[in-house]
């Protein structure tokens, strides 16, 4: 019990590390600098929509983003791209009777 206590410690350290220093290794083990990517409360304060929302457009493919972990990472291209056409309807959506 103590080893496995240990092990998702020590998980939990390591994708804290990678998350919070916004460095990220790709598949050829090179350091990508993560300056120019934005998480989903950062788009969310930008677009004035709820987090849960940003990830909803992510999901669904209508914002590009990566997911990292279980972190959605938006470019800041994509996001200015995104910005420009994007108008936020408030309320549920229409049901068809």
């Amino acid at each position: 019990m103590q080893d496995l206590l240990f092990s998702i410690i020590d998980r939990i350290n390591y994708l804290s590390y990678y998350c919070f220093s916004k460095v990220i290794f790709n598949d050829l083990s090179i350091m990508v600098p993560l300056d120019n990517y934005f998480n989903v409360i950062e788009v969310g304060r930008r677009l004035r929509v709820h987090s849960e929302t940003v990830k909803r457009l992510c999901r669904q493919g209508d914002l590009p983003a990566i997911k990292f972990h279980n972190t959605w990472l938006i470019a800041g291209d994509d996001l200015d791209n995104f910005a420009g056409t994007y108008i936020s309807k408030r309320g549920a959506r229409k049901k068809l009777i």
